[in-house]
């Protein structure tokens, strides 16, 4: 496995040798960016669920995963399913 870097505005996942890697993230975990009654962004640290866990595939060849987490919380549905996710690698 090569050297993988994904580099987000909120999170980001490493790994130099292919058999560990680490993800650090920071912000609410949120289904889809959020927009305000006029339909504009909201602004904010904001980690789309969808755009996190299609790039968590680069690094499920991993053997080891270190995360490092700052969240003030988010959408309680959209953390569900990247916890799952991340269980079910673990259970690998």
């Amino acid at each position: 496995m090569n050297q993988i870097k994904i580099e987000r505005p909120f999170y980001a996942m490493a790994s130099t040798n292919g058999t560990e890697a680490e993800i650090t993230m920071y912000g609410e975990i949120v289904e889809q960016r959020p927009r305000d009654w006029w339909g504009d962004e909201v602004e904010g640290q904001f980690i789309i669920a969808e755009e996190f866990l299609e790039d968590l595939k680069q690094v499920e060849g991993c053997n080891s995963i270190t995360i490092r987490m700052n969240s003030g919380g988010g959408d309680a549905g959209a953390s569900i399913m990247i916890h799952n996710r991340l269980r079910d690698l673990s259970a690998k």
